[in-house]
């Protein structure tokens, strides 16, 4: 929800918000497939089942990069720039408090349970 109140509202303190919570995302992808191969490994799990996670987790994926890009461009039409790609890497290599502080509270309230 958080994107689509700063999409409707056009707010910008909102939308720096979306990208952390789209890297904890990414984590989230990531861990699920290596949680996935393991119980394939153990036979706890079928490949058929495997094939609708996959197509689960790559719409999920999908999404949240799509929500980033909209929450980067309200940021830069705010800025009056449209550089969205050099803004993306120096937020990405700037990891500034707000970034960091975000990108913790996203990764603990959805970690996933051990």
């Amino acid at each position: 929800m958080l994107f689509l109140k700063a999409f409707a509202d056009n707010d910008t303190e909102l939308a720096l918000n979306v990208e952390p919570l789209e890297e904890v995302i990414d984590d989230l992808t990531a861990a699920i497939r290596d949680k996935h191969i393991d119980r394939l490994r153990k036979g706890e799990c079928s490949p058929e089942l495997g094939v609708y996670l996959s197509d689960l987790l790559i719409n999920c994926e999908r999404v949240s990069d799509h929500c980033s890009n909209i929450a980067v461009s309200i940021i830069q039409i705010a800025k009056s720039s449209m550089r969205s790609h050099v803004y993306l890497n120096e937020l990405k290599a700037q990891r500034s408090e707000q970034f960091i502080d975000a990108y913790n509270s996203y990764h603990e309230k959805y970690r996933l349970s051990a």
